[in-house]
């Protein structure tokens, strides 16, 4: 049998789709039909059941452990049951579980699955507004604040957003083999950003402890969906501990370079600002943390995508320069500037 890594990605597919199908032995459904949605980082397949549509996550292996999964659903659970934010609803097992280690044939290890009900609507990426962008600051808000009160259950874990790199990757961005391709001074930029957000982080964590709380860490438009005027949250995968001002930089990132980008962010800022104060004291550190998504995104990358790396590269450089101006623009002012 070909090794897993040397498949196309067709190949891949399909032998992770008999895995999925493996997983959902454990529920008790009766499947009619499972589609791949994507696969982006984890696999998605959408299932039809007869009990109705679900989704299935199949994780990527050595990224998350059983601890990780339960303690992120343990806070979608709470979300669900103590707030108005519609959240995605985990489906047990027939034994009552909600994370299934499943193996098939050609997949050469075990990956981790959850179940969740269906979240009906469009992806809010198709419906980007002013309108849009503000229910979408004051739904953080409500993520933020549930956090900021809420105990979580013994033996909850998660990663801590206390580093540029917050993941499992080894840092490969600085390695020379993977700039030889990027301008002279890349490797400069990228130092240079590196110290400056690993400088922002550090005296975050140290001089507003008191504000460190469980986030979404990945709240962007292709991970909310609108439905009937609601926005509705799904894949907290990457949720860990942090500062608010990390989260809502994560979802600038996703908009930086779209022309309206100031207005989203101000209506962003507007919905926040509804419920909970602008978590920003000095606006530098919206740009330094956006540099951190940047750098992090940037490294995913070159380590897991080689052959895409070289237009990813250029297009983080631009980002990082256009980031420094915007920094180097606003002295300790606590407004949005481009």
């Amino acid at each position: 049998m070909k090794p897993f890594e040397n498949l196309t990605p067709r190949g891949q597919t399909r032998r992770l789709r008999r895995l999925a199908l493996e997983a959902l032995r454990h529920y008790d459904i009766t499947v009619r039909d499972v589609r791949l949605l994507s696969r982006a980082y984890n696999t998605i397949f959408r299932v039809e059941t007869d009990r109705g549509r679900f989704v299935l996550r199949i994780n990527r292996p050595h990224e998350r452990n059983r601890a990780e999964i339960l303690s992120e659903l343990a806070w979608i659970e709470a979300l669900r049951r103590e707030t108005s934010v519609p959240v995605p609803t985990p489906f047990p097992t027939r034994h009552g579980t909600f994370v299934v280690e499943a193996t098939a044939p050609g997949v050469p290890e075990p990956r981790l699955c959850v179940l969740f009900a269906w979240l009906p609507g469009r992806l809010l990426a198709k419906h980007l507004s002013t309108r849009t962008f503000t229910q979408l600051g004051e739904t953080m808000a409500h993520l933020h604040r549930h956090a900021a009160t809420w105990t979580p259950p013994p033996a909850f874990t998660l990663r801590r957003m206390d580093s540029p790199f917050p993941f499992n990757d080894p840092i490969v961005l600085f390695e020379p083999h993977h700039l030889e391709e990027a301008p002279p001074h890349a490797e400069t930029l990228f130092r240079r950003a590196h110290a400056l957000v690993q400088a922002t982080i550090s005296r975050l964590w140290q001089t507003e402890s008191d504000a460190i709380r469980v986030l979404h860490g990945d709240l962007h438009p292709w991970n909310v969906k609108v439905w009937r005027k609601q926005l509705l949250i799904f894949d907290f995968d990457d949720a860990m501990w942090g500062h608010p001002a990390q989260d809502i930089a994560i979802t600038f990132f996703y908009i930086f370079d779209r022309d309206d980008f100031t207005h989203l962010a101000h209506a962003f800022r507007t919905g926040y600002e509804r419920l909970l104060p602008w978590p920003f004291h000095d606006e530098r550190d919206m740009w330094s943390l956006l540099m951190g998504r940047t750098l992090d995104l940037l490294n995913f990358v070159l380590y897991h995508e080689p052959a895409s790396h070289a237009t990813y590269l250029l297009r983080s450089v631009k980002r990082l320069e256009r980031a420094f101006a915007c920094l180097e623009a606003a002295p300790n002012r606590n407004h949005l500037e481009v």
